[in-house]
């Protein structure tokens, strides 16, 4: 079941007395060393021109830090080369080439390639898309060892047409014996008439969340995969530590629309189901002689099922032995017998005339109490 939560400020971690940041005029140190082979960047072209292309793939940070070895990173030249640099001391160590990421002449012809993508899962484990389509589970065994060498373990075309897609997120979690890899790959995709009518978007953003699984670690396969869309790309996502979760942080919502395990029930014909849709409990509007209170009731409520109680300047709306719709004192005067009940489709229209002599000036004033 899909929990959608709105971002809001949690105070408790904000220290009210804090007066900003301080500019400091120290230089910092810096490091910079030459890259032979220069690092593969890959810009978009004429026909990824979407708001989605840009936010998904307009920009990339091609170091990737080895969260297992902080001072090394990681980057893919244009020869597609894993390449490793390294931090010592007062200088950057680079090139040492720790794999060459396979069909890259092929690949490459992909007009609609994007960036690659290298994600460390583990101490052992990497994933990496190739922005053609393929994906790679990598193992890399000891990073701190420069003599260990990287395998590629399993790969798969994440889509059947070769798509490009960008490597979101990867997690590596373990349930006794077995173990998964959970893999996000991100698409564009241009609308279907269909689709474009239900979305109100010509461009559709694609999360492949592809599940890898393995007993011993050496031996994967495709175990599961699911597909979500949204009519708007995402600022965030990732999969939980226990792969049982994806969480995403996006201006629209995000609903699965397939998985290879179990049917998807459509999240919005769920919701909405064959009813109209839900109002608020009551609108309200005036002119200077009349004032129409609209309340939403449920479905099967009659005429003879409202309750109405009126005087001079008080009101009781309500539903029998139900609920209380209006209720209270009246800041005018009304006319109590002036007054009559409408059900249109699920909600009940309540019509009441002023009392018109005196209190004409007064009807900005009128407001009902509930």
């Amino acid at each position: 079941m899909a929990e959608r939560t709105d971002l809001k400020i949690c105070r408790d971690l904000i220290n009210p007395h804090f007066d900003g940041y301080k500019l400091s005029l120290e230089s910092l140190p810096t490091y910079s060393t030459k890259i032979n082979q220069g690092i593969e960047e890959i810009t978009l072209s004429d026909e990824q021109y979407s708001y989605h292309h840009a936010k998904l793939f307009g920009a990339d940070n091609h170091l990737v830090l080895d969260q297992w070895s902080p001072t090394d990173v990681y980057f893919i030249d244009k020869d597609w080369n894993v390449m490793k640099a390294t931090a010592i001391s007062n200088s950057i160590s680079v090139g040492q080439n720790v794999l060459q990421i396979p069909d890259s002449v092929n690949q490459k012809k992909n007009p609609l390639r994007v960036s690659l993508c290298l994600h460390f899962v583990s101490s052992e484990l990497a994933v990496i898309t190739d922005g053609a389509g393929k994906l790679h589970l990598v193992s890399t065994g000891n990073r701190t060892d420069p003599t260990s060498k990287w395998k590629i373990l399993f790969s798969s075309d994440v889509l059947d047409d070769n798509k490009p897609l960008v490597l979101t997120d990867a997690v590596l979690h373990s349930d006794n014996e077995n173990h998964f890899v959970e893999c996000l790959c991100t698409h564009v995709i241009e609308s279907t008439p269909e689709q474009k009518e239900k979305h109100r978007s010509s461009f559709l953003t694609i999360i492949e969340w592809v599940t890898l699984t393995s007993v011993d670690k050496i031996s994967w396969a495709v175990g599961r995969t699911r597909q979500l869309i949204g009519r708007k790309p995402f600022d965030y996502a990732a999969v939980d530590h226990e792969g049982l979760h994806i969480i995403i942080a996006a201006e629209a919502l995000f609903n699965f629309v397939s998985d290879s395990l179990k049917p998807v029930i459509d999240t919005e014909e769920a919701e909405n189901g064959d009813s109209t849709e839900i109002g608020p409990e009551y609108t309200w509007n005036q002119t200077q002689t009349v004032i129409h209170a609209q309340f939403t009731v449920p479905p099967n409520v009659t005429k003879a099922d409202v309750s109405l109680a009126t005087g001079y300047d008080k009101i009781d709306l309500g539903l029998k032995n139900g609920k209380t719709l209006l209720e209270g004192q009246l800041f005018g005067r009304i006319d109590p017998n002036e007054w009559d009940v409408n059900l249109t489709g699920q909600s009940t229209t309540f019509c009441q005339v002023l009392w018109l002599i005196n209190f004409v000036l007064k009807v900005t004033e009128f407001l009902f109490l509930v």
